[in-house]
């Protein structure tokens, strides 16, 4: 049988429980209803596990886990599982532990940002524009829809999370780039500070009396050349009567 494009072997095989390892992309999931969760176990202790687990070579549990957590309460000895026949790759991997985990119901937003953190990187979010096109170079297929196809989250859900990501990255690098300033370095900027607003205040007021001069007798100059320009046109232009002064 094949899952993603991974190629699992048909045939079950029962593994001792203590044999079986949590996969270190799998993370522990939030229990929703204690109840319900105490009727499972119940339920694998009456019947035991009816849809097989399904592990790697290394007996990592990529997909089944609530169910192997059952039997160790259940108190059962072995459980089934279906070994993946193939090489796996980063992707298909995704898709075999996320896509299916109803992530939203089963974790809360922290661990699904821990999780897109953890497996596309601070360079590929940053890469994401807030609005949602992806890649800046648009070359690429968007980094939000990769995320829902690999953990089978809503892509405005994705948007959301990587757009929050990215401010934060934002932040940190932010943080590093300008860290805390010393006390005398502290004084040293606030002098610069201070420094320079009084230089600001007075170009300010040099531009309110240029402002004044321009709007009052620079522009009464202004018109009385215009005019006087528009007169000496007929004698030849105002260049040749400036000749005869």
């Amino acid at each position: 049988m094949e899952m993603y494009g991974v190629r699992i072997a048909d045939q079950v095989i029962q593994v001792p429980l203590d044999k079986l390892k949590r996969h270190p992309m799998n993370r522990s999931r939030k229990i929703q209803d204690r109840e319900q969760d105490r009727v499972f176990v119940a339920d694998i202790k009456a019947n035991g596990i009816l849809e097989p687990l399904l592990v790697d070579g290394e007996y990592h549990v990529l997909r089944g886990n609530r169910r192997w957590g059952a039997a160790v309460k259940a108190e059962r000895k072995t459980a089934p599982c279906r070994m993946v026949a193939g090489a796996i790759s980063k992707e298909q991997l995704r898709k075999l532990i996320y896509r299916d985990n109803n992530l939203r119901d089963n974790y809360e937003e922290e661990d699904i940002r821990d999780i897109v953190l953890r497996e596309y990187g601070e360079k590929a979010i940053m890469e994401f524009l807030p609005r949602g096109f992806g890649a800046k170079n648009n070359t690429r297929k968007p980094l939000s829809r990769t995320v829902e196809e690999e953990l089978g989250i809503s892509e405005s859900y994705a948007k959301r999370i990587l757009a929050s990501l990215r401010r934060e990255i934002q932040a940190t690098q932010g943080k590093k780039r300008h860290p805390e300033l010393k006390d005398e370095e502290r004084r040293f900027a606030m002098r610069i500070a201070r420094e320079w607003e009084a230089a600001d205040k007075e170009e300010q007021r040099s531009l309110k009396v240029i402002q004044k001069l321009e709007n009052g007798p620079i522009a009464k100059a202004r018109l009385k050349k215009k005019n006087a320009e528009k007169e000496a046109r007929a004698l030849g232009g105002i260049d040749r009567c400036r000749r005869l002064l």
